[in-house]
């Protein structure tokens, strides 16, 4: 531990100058890099702080719901929210919740880690999946109760600490509670850790439908009446031109279709509208502009998932046409949605392989099986009903799991 804390300090100048360039790259902004060197820091409210971290976006929602827990229990308490990234920040922020305010996470520097910890002195501190930081972590241990929900490793993560077996056992042994997302991260953390590690089932199952608003959805489904309506959410860098082959191979059949592209990173929205005017595509950003000319609208916006599932009978969630691993197919099950992924889906392992086993969801393996199964889609209202309920069923797994955690954290409180 010596080692790593020497080594991060001596590149403390580096990841500095790497901050200032992300500025540039308009990826992060001169409130976030202050707040992550701890050059700035929000006021800290008086009595106990509970201190809850999510990487970003997924991880929020999991984060709002045990803050909504709190509450639901009569525990109106303060709530320090850190992410790392902008849109996750951005989600929190739009939520509005009582007693919480949001700050960048530090940067994994003893001296940037001692200042936040030593501003804040928070009661008790959850991290939420894969934040593995061991600065943060050794030195939040020393000052209170940490926990790890809904923790994650990769196959690949998993054989880079085979490397370091002795490093990551004394890292996991920080923690009070590890509480994994699948058996397979069971197996993983157990390696390194059996005393503290067990398996609830995924916190993503507990989540509640999706929040919305009620005025544009209104709006929307006015404006769309008529149209064939499919949804491609959380696309990546590659994607988007495979979404658009699909929608113009479809467009030959069905004259109504209309496909709305939902980037998973807003900061990508010009280079996307580019391929759009390539392809002489007619496309809108906001509803307000559609006219009879409109097929396809990009929605460059973070929380608005929950208008456009409810807008739409099927859904591709993205990052699984290109090696990312997909994302969360339980939030479009709860709105009722046909599900469709690419063959890429291992960061959701365990719950999408669930939902196949269940005929709740459809893979395709190309952008020319993803028409194909459109094209059965938009026909065939049995398979449509099928897919539907199978979907609801399976994901309702698990719907009390974050009732026991804020139960378990409430005991150290």
């Amino acid at each position: 531990m010596f080692f790593y804390k020497l080594i991060t300090f001596i590149l403390a100048p580096v990841i500095f100058v790497y901050h200032i360039l992300r500025i540039v790259q308009k990826k992060e902004c001169w409130e976030s890099v202050k707040e992550k060197f701890t050059f700035k820091q929000k006021v800290r409210p008086e009595g106990q702080v509970i201190w809850l971290h999510a990487a970003s976006v997924g991880e929020v929602n999991i984060i709002i719901n045990i803050i909504r827990e709190f509450y639901n229990n009569g525990k109106y308490l303060n709530f320090l929210v850190t992410t790392s990234t902008q849109a996750s920040a951005k989600l929190f922020k739009n939520k509005g919740l009582k007693n919480s305010c949001h700050q960048f996470v530090p940067i994994d520097i003893s001296f940037a880690v001692h200042r936040f910890l030593q501003h804040w002195q928070p009661s008790i501190a959850i991290f939420i999946e894969s934040e593995l930081w061991p600065n943060i972590i050794h030195a939040s241990a020393d000052r209170c109760k940490i926990f790890l929900y809904n923790a994650r490793m990769s196959n690949l993560s998993y054989r880079k600490w085979l490397l370091f077996p002795q490093f990551l056992k004394k890292l996991l042994n920080r923690f009070t509670d590890i509480v994994v997302s699948s058996k397979v991260d069971s197996q993983y953390y157990k390696k390194f850790s059996a005393e503290n590690t067990k398996f609830l089932g995924n916190l993503k199952y507990a989540a509640p439908p999706l929040d919305y608003d009620i005025n544009n959805l209104k709006l929307l489904r006015s404006v769309l009446l008529g149209k064939k309506i499919w949804v491609a959410a959380s696309l990546h860098v590659g994607e988007e031109e495979k979404i658009l082959y699909v929608h113009k191979e479809l467009k030959k059949n069905i004259k109504n279709l209309f496909t709305i592209m939902i980037p998973r990173h807003p900061c990508r929205d010009s280079k996307i509208k580019e391929l759009l005017q390539k392809n002489k595509c007619s496309y809108i950003s906001d509803i307000k502009e559609f006219d009879r000319s409109t097929e396809l609208m990009l929605i460059s916006k973070i929380g608005v998932l929950g208008d456009y599932f409810r807008l739409t009978e099927i859904v591709f969630m993205g990052g699984s046409l290109v090696n990312i691993g997909g994302h969360n197919i339980i939030e479009p099950a709860k709105l009722l949605c046909i599900i469709m992924m690419g063959p890429y889906y291992y960061n959701f392992k365990e719950i999408t392989e669930d939902f196949i086993k269940k005929e709740a969801m459809i893979i395709v393996k190309d952008k020319e099986q993803l028409y194909e199964q459109l094209s059965l889609a938009f026909k065939e209202i049995k398979l449509k009903d099928k897919l539907v309920k199978n979907a609801l069923l399976a994901a309702q797994k698990y719907q009390n799991i974050i009732r026991k955690l804020v139960d378990n954290i409430s005991k150290f409180i």
